[in-house]
């Protein structure tokens, strides 16, 4: 059995068809975009890709990317619709990821061999499209100051440093705002949450954690997450809301820009009624690999 390994040194990255999964930095690409997966859906697709052409059974899949924690079949179903739903599969008609019928997966697809396409060699050069971005950003930024110079008083050149800044800044301060459940029973699971994203989150180089008690004055006062934000003196605010199905607790997390309005990330991560210890390490990981992503670019990696 082939255990998950994402340090393989003869291999770097797998491209098939528009798709590139680069793990050094747990980068998932669909045709040149940014695309969020959860880290356990990532783990998986990348043992998946390192097991290509056969069948891998779902006790392999339960020891290698669960690392032998008890997890029922439903959660490894969930989290092969999200990966399918992500990059574009379908369970009746696949092209990348096989079921075979209580057995487990199969990835199917053909993996490029040859010389890599524009996208994958961006990532390999530790570039991308978002760097192509900020070069026509400050391309573009020179024509417009050229003009201010022939035309003045045309437009004032501080307001338009303010929108450049606002769009490539890094998100360097955030408040995590009081997780939300119309469920009575989940409310000790949501304020968990929130306690355990704030202490999560915070010691990360250049970023800047509010406490809980700094933010708990917001819970329930309905004030829309921006002006909260704005009121905090932060620039983004992670929000939460927690709905139970069945065992299973789903969790739609948001960052939202404080300066403009406007959703930065989010994703729904899924996890069992009765750990709700693994379901927090999911959502600050998740957290975890968007900020580092977004503020070694400085520019946004993902919008949903």
């Amino acid at each position: 059995m082939q255990t998950l390994n994402r340090n393989n040194p003869n291999r770097t990255w797998y491209g098939f068809d528009d798709i590139v999964i680069h793990p050094a930095d747990f980068r998932v690409l669909k045709a040149g975009e940014n695309v969020a997966l959860t880290p356990r859906a990532f783990d998986l697709l990348w043992f998946l890709l390192e097991n290509r052409g056969r069948v891998v059974e779902k006790r392999e899949i339960f020891e290698s990317v669960w690392q032998g924690a008890f997890v029922s079949d439903n959660a490894l179903t969930r989290v092969i619709k999200e990966i399918r739903r992500t990059i574009g599969d379908d369970a009746r008609d696949p092209r990348y990821i096989e079921t075979v019928s209580k057995r487990g997966y199969r990835f199917i697809a053909n993996i490029s061999n040859d010389d890599a396409p524009f996208a994958i060699r961006s990532v390999e050069m530790g570039q991308g499209r978002h760097w192509t971005l900020r070069k026509r950003l400050i391309a573009a930024l020179a024509i417009v100051l050229t003009a201010i110079v022939a035309i003045p008083g045309l437009i004032a050149l501080s307001e338009l440093r303010s929108e450049i800044v606002a769009e490539t800044a890094p998100v360097d301060s955030i408040a995590v705002l009081a997780f939300e459940t119309e469920n009575r029973e989940l409310e000790g699971l949501s304020d968990d949450l929130t306690a355990g994203l704030t202490n999560g989150i915070a010691g990360r180089p250049h970023l800047r954690v509010l406490p809980k008690g700094a933010v708990s004055y917001y819970k329930g006062r309905g004030e829309d997450p921006q002006t909260t934000g704005r009121a905090l003196g932060v620039r983004a605010v992670l929000t939460g809301r927690v709905a139970r199905r069945g065992d299973t607790v789903i969790v739609d997390v948001g960052l939202i820009n404080a300066d403009r309005k406007e959703q930065l990330w989010g994703h729904q991560f899924y996890g069992d009624v009765s750990d709700a210890a693994a379901l927090r390490n999911e959502i600050v990981r998740g957290v975890g690999i968007y900020l580092d992503a977004r503020n070694s670019t400085g520019l946004i990696v993902n919008r949903r």
